[in-house]
């Protein structure tokens, strides 16, 4: 009959942890007694002083306040221009990024684009109208292209770049089971082709939209005219408060 093997406890470990426990008191007693001496000299100092003395502690005390009012007033200040610079650099690509989708809405120009560059399209879209948007996997993305979060609210696009074809029925119940997948709220299949009328009847009591070609271009010019009157907005407000971005 084998004999069970004893577990022994690594001693070594055990008496380091005890050697670095020891060690931190000791640095613990030094530190305590380096503060002890310092407020030591300190009230020693202070109470030996005459009233020109306390006037001049007073003075450079207060010195020092004041120093470090403005330096934090100073850090402040900068703290505020880089924000403001940084929210304009990002109004400009934001201008640009706006500029560069007015000039590809055209249904011909959606038509032609890649299905990738087309669903970032799309994501763009929806990030310039207030969502969160997100592009799945480009492979096994179980149906849907695009996650969308806005106050609190999940919901999923799909994204069909067609020049002819139309999207039927069995298309949008694959997207209804990956709205129920999801457990969004709702779901936008947007293509720039059109539905079938099966397709259309299916999503009558579904929390599905449909977005054919010609209402993406008035989605896309509408979503173009929001930035641009918050742009608007955005300038009058700088204006306002005369700020000077070189400053």
């Amino acid at each position: 009959m084998r004999r069970a093997k004893r577990r022994y406890i690594r001693a070594p470990r055990i008496r380091w942890n005890i050697n670095v426990i020891f060690l931190l008191l000791i640095l613990l007693i030094i530190a305590l007694k380096m503060l002890a001496a310092i407020v030591s000299n300190i009230y020693a100092y202070f109470s030996g002083l005459d009233i020109i003395g306390w006037l001049y502690a007073s003075l450079g005390l207060g010195g020092l306040a004041l120093l470090f009012g403005m330096s934090q007033r100073f850090e402040k200040q900068m703290s505020e221009k880089r924000l403001i610079q940084s929210n304009l650099i990002l109004e400009e690509q934001k201008r640009k990024q706006i500029q560069k989708m007015k000039d590809q809405t055209t249904l011909e120009n959606l038509k032609q684009m890649h299905w990738h560059q087309f669903e970032a399209f799309i994501r763009q879209l929806y990030d310039f109208r207030g969502y969160e948007a997100a592009l799945t996997p480009a492979t096994c993305d179980g149906g849907k292209d695009i996650i969308l979060l806005k106050d609190k609210v999940i919901s999923i696009v799909e994204c069909k770049r067609y020049n002819s074809p139309k999207v039927t029925r069995p298309d949008i119940q694959k997207f209804h089971s990956a709205i129920l997948d999801t457990k969004a709220q709702k779901g936008y299949f947007v293509t720039t082709g059109e539905f079938t009328k099966p397709a259309v009847a299916y999503c009558e009591d579904k929390p599905i939209e449909l977005i054919n070609g010609e209402q993406l271009v008035k989605l896309i010019m509408e979503t173009i005219r929001m930035c641009e009157e918050a742009e608007k907005e955005s300038v009058l407000s700088f204006e306002c408060l005369e700020i000077d971005p070189a400053k």
